[in-house]
C-alpha cells in the first residue's frame, strides 16, 4: 500500500461515536429519525457494510482475520465481543478491509468503547421511540 494507509486506523470508533451523538440529538431535538440513523451506524459495525463482515468478534459473520503482533508472546487471543478498528481508505479513499492488517483488523479500546456505548444507548428506552 502506498500513501498514508500505513498510519490509518479504521472508522468504527467514528461511526459508533456519531451514532451516540445521533441518539442524544434525537432526544434533544425530538427527531426519531436520528435514532434510526444511529441504529444504521451500529448496523455498519455489525456487518451491514460493503464487506458483509461484522467487525465485532464472535457476533455476526465474515469477520476478517485479526492482526497478530509478533512482539507479544504468547499472542493475544481473539476476544468475543472485541471490536476491530474497521475499514480504512485506500489511495483513492475507497473503504477497504485488509485481513490481518493492524489498521483495520486489530482491536483497540476506542472502537470497542464507542460501539458498546452506542449499543447501550440504543437499548435504553427513549421518549422519541425506536
Amino acid at each position: 500500500m502506498e500513501g498514508g494507509a500505513y498510519w490509518q486506523t479504521g472508522n468504527n470508533a467514528t461511526v459508533s461515536g456519531y451514532g451516540v451523538a445521533m441518539v442524544y440529538l434525537a432526544e434533544i431535538l425530538g427527531q426519531p429519525w436520528l435514532r434510526q440513523l444511529a441504529q444504521r451506524q451500529l448496523d455498519w459495525v455489525l456487518g451491514v457494510n460493503p464487506f458483509d463482515a461484522s467487525m465485532m468478534l464472535g457476533v455476526g459473520r465474515n469477520q476478517p482475520p485479526t492482526y497478530t503482533s509478533k512482539e507479544i508472546v504468547p499472542p493475544i487471543p481473539d476476544i468475543v465481543g472485541a471490536v476491530l478498528q474497521g475499514p480504512i481508505g485506500d489511495d483513492h479513499d475507497r473503504p477497504i478491509v485488509i485481513p490481518g492488517y493492524y489498521p483495520s483488523c486489530e482491536y483497540w479500546q476506542p472502537h470497542h468503547s464507542w460501539t458498546a456505548w452506542l449499543m447501550a444507548e440504543l437499548s435504553a428506552d427513549s421518549p422519541v421511540g425506536p
